[in-house]
C-alpha cells in the first residue's frame, strides 16, 4: 500500500506557469501554478521513491529503491 508519509518535492523550476479551470466553480480553480522539470515522490511506498522528469519533451520516470525495500 502507498505510504502515509509521502512527500512531493519539485525541483528544477521552469519559466512557465499553468492555469487549471476544472469546472464552473472559481473557488476550485488554480492559476499561475509554477512548473518544474522534475517531481520526486519521496517514500511513495516504504523505501521506494518515484522520480518523474522531462527529458527533451518526453516524460521519463524512475524508481529509486532503498536497501531492503519490499517490491512485492
Amino acid at each position: 500500500f502507498p505510504s502515509h508519509d509521502t512527500q512531493l518535492i519539485p525541483s528544477q523550476p521552469i519559466p512557465s506557469t499553468f492555469n487549471y479551470f476544472l469546472n464552473n466553480d472559481p473557488a476550485s480553480w488554480a492559476v499561475n501554478v509554477p512548473g518544474y522539470n522534475t517531481l520526486t515522490w519521496k517514500n511513495l511506498y516504504p523505501g521506494i521513491d518515484l522520480i518523474v522528469e522531462d527529458q527533451e519533451g518526453h516524460v521519463k520516470y524512475s524508481l529509486h529503491l532503498s536497501p531492503g525495500a519490499d517490491l512485492t
